[in-house]
């Protein structure tokens, strides 16, 4: 905290970008949540990053957590250039929260994977059950208390600097089309198997 006000300050801004919470403000909000709500696609290494940091560039997160980010090259990518499939990740990361925080109560609010529209997703398909299967190891071998999935997305929809080039939906949807129809992917199928049954089975 202390070095990001710090960082703030040689920047020229009037606050800092991670302002501090007071004692009594967090003794006031601890307990409050009824759940955490975690959005997570994908994951990376981290290494310690000894730059010296130079407060003439833009901020950036690895900046300012000092590291410097890398992925394995068997990680399979998506469409989006930022996402990789790493399922051990979101355990790992599952993990950490229950024993960080208590095992708060957890409701994963978007997991997901891009491509160009296709289909017959068998790459999506491979991610949801790879990541529900590591969503099952965390509940049922280390007790984290994860109380809901949500995939991303039901339908294909407009993405954050990228319009409609990425699809991460269920059903695809005809952009270019007055009526917009919707259709199944091969994926939307493969999660209503797994609503129905209430399980997952390992891919391998």
């Amino acid at each position: 905290i202390d070095e990001i006000a710090e960082r703030s300050k040689k920047e020229n801004r009037p606050w800092s970008r991670l302002p501090d919470m007071s004692d009594e403000l967090k003794k006031y909000i601890h307990g409050t949540a009824d759940f955490l709500g975690f959005n997570y696609y994908s994951s990376r290494y981290a290494q310690l990053n000894s730059t010296p940091y130079d407060p003439s560039s833009n901020p950036t997160i690895y900046d300012d957590a000092r590291i410097v980010p890398s992925i394995d090259a068997s990680w399979k990518r998506g469409k989006s250039s930022w996402l990789y499939s790493v399922p051990q990740g979101l355990h790992d990361a599952l993990v950490w929260i229950k024993n960080q925080y208590e095992n708060i109560p957890v409701l994963i609010t978007e997991n997901g994977w891009s491509d160009s529209g296709e289909l017959n997703d068998d790459d999506r398909i491979e991610y949801f059950q790879s990541h529900l299967m590591a969503v099952a190891m965390a509940i049922n071998v280390e007790r984290c208390n994860v109380i809901g999935y949500t995939a991303w997305s039901i339908i294909d929809n407009f993405e954050w600097r990228r319009g409609y080039s990425e699809r991460f939906g269920l059903y695809y949807v005809n952009i270019t089309s007055d009526n917009k129809e919707r259709v199944a992917k091969k994926s939307a199928g493969f999660m209503r198997d797994v609503i129905k049954r209430r399980a997952v089975e390992d891919g391998n």
